[in-house]
């Protein structure tokens, strides 16, 4: 075991070293990595005492070599010419709505499929860190979106993450969690799984919810239905979420990943099928009653206190077609770009031509290439100037 832990140590260290002298342009990430650079240094002169540790400080130190690990690999995604800041920046800026204390959190992004995702001893970790090595803990935690490497600094397909940094809000205030729970114990309990709820979760059909749980004791007795029953809770979440934000814009993706498939009404192991996910968002814009939609809102109204507002674009897209930025002064502004953004990709192309008495209509990868760079500065202005209004007067 011991061997394997300074193998292990061995291959951070070379990672550190082809990352400790990368910059940043978001501050909080290069306090994280100079975070770690003290920590460096710390576990560089435990390595060669290894055997003198015990069990549990093996254990501990185990989970640190995969933490950072982890987290190195991706701030050479962060540094101040890869990272999409622009894009981190407007995710902060929704999940503030939600998170009360969302500075307490910095936003990493790597390559990868979209997903979300936090580490769960994160606190544990840090807490360790402090009492073992002095290191005191005033270091932020970490959310971690994977994008795909081709829409690393893409602004049009990189709506899906406003879907997974719903799935952040839910995960953080256990939205779906407490949901599904109460559901259980009081909707379920007495009304069983009517046909509301059948036809939104069809793998239910057959059962029972005390099949589910055990309501003398309220323990949950068969874990893979509600594990299951969980994960539709929350990709609805993530869909709506995304929705109230960016409209319907997020399944023109998942039109394109299902195709040609021909029955997109096909449920997944852990998630609703595609043409039922967009039943729902649609119920959801349309203000159209939907069993999900208004149990999600009704729990957001008892959990946060308020409830998803239905996407209004708040923005004249007209300077985009005279291949200007838009003039943001909102952050409603600034998510409504994203939905106007792929308006105009699907729309009259043609608008640019008049606009700027071209010759010719642009070919899709000019147009992509300007509208890209038109919605990037859009944001990267507006950032500019929000964080000049909030310097004290």
């Amino acid at each position: 075991m011991d061997n394997f832990i300074q193998f292990e140590l061995v291959k951070l260290f070379d990672t550190w070293k082809k990352s400790r002298n990368n910059k940043y342009s978001n501050t909080d990430i290069q306090v994280y990595h100079d975070y770690f650079r003290i920590f460096y240094k710390k576990l560089r002169d435990l390595a060669p005492n290894i055997d003198s540790l015990d069990l549990t400080q093996k254990q501990f130190l185990i989970l640190s070599i995969e933490y950072f690990q982890n987290r190195i690999n991706c701030l050479s995604n962060n540094t101040s010419t890869n990272a999409p800041y622009e894009l981190t920046e407007t995710l902060k800026a929704v999940a503030s709505e939600w998170i009360p204390d969302i500075d307490k959190y910095i936003i990493l992004t790597h390559f990868g499929d979209y997903s979300f995702s936090v580490f769960p001893k994160e606190d544990i970790l840090f807490k360790t860190i402090e009492s073992d090595y002095g290191i005191a803990d005033t270091q932020k935690r970490t959310i971690l979106l994977s994008i795909p490497h081709r829409y690393y600094r893409d602004y049009l397909n990189n709506v899906v993450l406003f879907h997974e940094i719903g799935h952040f809000v839910d995960n953080t205030l256990s939205i779906s969690e407490r949901l599904l729970d109460f559901e259980l114990l009081n909707n379920y309990q007495h009304n069983g799984f009517n046909g509301n709820v059948t036809d939104h979760f069809r793998f239910l059909q057959a059962k029972s919810p005390a099949d589910i749980v055990d309501f003398k004791t309220t323990k949950v007795i068969n874990k893979d239905i509600y594990s299951k029953m969980l994960s539709y809770w929350q990709e609805y979440f993530a869909d709506i979420f995304a929705a109230s934000y960016v409209g319907s814009t997020l399944y023109r993706y998942l039109d394109y990943r299902t195709f040609p498939i021909q029955n997109s009404d096909i449920d997944c192991p852990f998630h609703p099928s595609n043409k039922l996910r967009a039943f729902v968002t649609d119920s959801f814009l349309s203000n159209r009653s939907n069993y999900v939609v208004d149990t999600i809102q009704n729990a957001l109204r008892v959990i946060c206190g308020k409830q998803l507002l239905v996407f209004n674009n708040t923005i004249d897209a007209s300077d985009l077609y005279k291949l200007l930025p838009l003039e943001l002064t909102t952050d409603k502004d600034l998510y409504s770009l994203f939905a106007v953004a792929w308006d105009i990709w699907y729309g009259d192309r043609s608008e640019f031509k008049k606009q700027n008495n071209l010759v010719e209509d642009l070919n899709p990868s000019q147009l992509y290439s300007i509208l890209n760079n038109l919605v990037e500065k859009s944001i990267s202005n507006y950032l500019i100037q929000k964080k000049w209004n909030n310097v004290p007067k």
